[in-house]
């Protein structure tokens, strides 16, 4: 194992931290989100080299664990209700990544893991080669981030129990507000002092331009995974701020969404679309209420079309062709691009997955999937996907409404925060980790909704 400079002065500032409080500890893994590049060490399997903010959480719940079992009383643990499906999503991925992923070996083609697997060529419009499903160093590193962040929803949880959802949020909120700063010094062309932090082993795609303008990347590794994170920031302070009639969080809503426009990632535009139908939605909830339901959601989607197209028309008449070339090149003009055809072949072999494996899944880090959910199926079948959506269902609809304005608003800017992290990963996520960030936003979501949550279950 080897740990970058920067990375031991991370872990100093992060020991330091815990020194005074587990809590906190967890509370900076959140802070370095926007860091979407950087890694504290090298680990020897694979040369795998996890971000700052898994191993911080990592070390973090592992303290908190600790913790927890030195000020253990006898009786039941609360457990929260959202936490029975991910502690059986656990058990089934494990069981999956270790024992389907074998049972099923060399019995199909699937598209590896690995973008340099050599296999069968099924298109020469893509790179990417079909090779026998076989298990491999991927099935452990991709489990354990799905542990690491079903982890992470009960640390959360149980923090925000203790004291309350101010202090996770404003953990959250420097995240934020850190990914602005980041995004700037790219955009006035200062990311050499970003380079420093830049020490994982991902391709780093700083150059790419669409129509002319180079894209932000800020602190990651390309505009697509930057665009999308700088949108769910800006989905939950912007819907909080909202709500709530906070300036701050409107404020730091709005620099992140300028920043999600300025990746100029189709992804990060799907999300803002989302956002929009989001706030618009909640500007016409007493219509929707007053009128026949059909009428008022054809209403709504009329609303949006009629906005969408008055905008591009204004823009065109200010800036000429140009929306238009952004748009061919962003959205028109991708689906036939190489990347578009590899990504829906990827999309349809993950389904082939879950045919092949009747229903099953073949394990995680087995199969290269584009979409969270062709992404899911393929890597834990049926049982996986009912098992996500039990988790959803209790996270973020069940539970009693709160009276409170700011709990209230907490939990809409939850939901929608959550909404577009599932459209980003819907489109172009081949992981069926949902992160950090989202097991936050399930752990806040629920207990917003039920202020003094009565325990559902317990361990001995």
């Amino acid at each position: 194992m080897t740990i970058f400079p920067i990375g031991a002065l991370v872990l100093t500032i992060w020991a330091v931290i815990a020194w005074r409080s587990a809590d906190r500890a967890l509370a900076f893994s959140l802070v370095v989100v926007p860091f979407g590049m950087l890694a504290v060490m090298r680990l020897p399997i694979g040369g795998l080299t996890p971000l700052a903010s898994h191993a911080l959480a990592a070390l973090s719940i592992g303290l908190l664990a600790v913790g927890l079992s030195m000020r253990r009383k006898t009786g039941l643990q609360v457990i929260p209700a959202a936490g029975l499906p991910l502690i059986l999503l656990a058990a089934y991925a494990v069981f999956a990544s270790l024992i389907l992923v074998r049972y099923f070996a060399g019995s199909f083609l699937v598209f590896a893991p690995g973008r340099n697997a050599g296999g069968v060529l099924l298109s020469n419009d893509f790179a990417a080669r079909l090779s026998p499903l076989s298990a491999g160093p991927s099935n452990l590193s991709q489990t354990a981030y799905l542990l690491l962040s079903i982890a992470f929803f009960f640390a959360v949880s149980d923090v925000i129990r203790r004291r309350g959802p101010d202090f996770l949020i404003a953990a959250l909120r420097a995240g934020a507000i850190l990914n602005i700063a980041l995004g700037s010094l790219d955009l006035v062309g200062l990311d050499a002092l970003i380079r420093p932090f830049r020490t994982a082993n991902y391709n780093l795609l700083d150059t790419h331009t669409v129509a002319g303008f180079t894209r932000i990347v800020g602190g990651f590794a390309e505009a697509s995974a930057f665009g999308p994170v700088s949108a769910v920031f800006a989905t939950f302070f912007l819907v909080q701020g909202h709500i709530a009639g906070g300036p701050r969080d409107l404020i730091t809503g709005a620099g992140n969404a300028l920043f999600a426009v300025l990746s100029l990632s189709s992804t990060s535009f799907l999300c803002l679309g989302v956002l929009a139908l989001f706030l618009l939605i909640r500007a016409l909830r007493p219509l929707v209420l007053a009128i026949n339901q059909r009428d008022a959601f054809a209403l709504i989607a009329g609303t949006a079309l009629a906005t969408a197209l008055m905008t591009t028309t204004l823009l065109s008449d200010v800036l000429g062709d140009l929306p238009a070339r952004v748009l061919d090149k962003l959205f028109f003009s991708k689906a036939q691009s190489a990347s578009g055809l590899e990504r829906a072949a990827m999309a349809r072999y993950g389904i082939i997955t879950l045919w092949e494996t009747n229903g099953f899944g073949a394990g995680i880090g087995s199969v290269r999937a584009n979409g969270f959910f062709s992404a899911l199926l393929a890597a834990t079948g049926l049982p996986g996907l009912l098992l996500t959506l039990w988790f959803a269902k209790a996270a973020f609809v069940d539970g009693t409404p709160a009276a409170m304005t700011e709990l209230y608003a907490l939990r809409r800017a939850s939901q929608a925060a959550a909404l577009v992290s599932l459209a980003a990963a819907s489109a172009s996520s081949f992981s069926v980790d949902p992160g950090l960030v989202v097991m936050l936003f399930a752990a806040l979501s629920n207990f917003a909704w039920t202020p003094d949550p009565l325990p559902r279950f317990g361990i001995a």
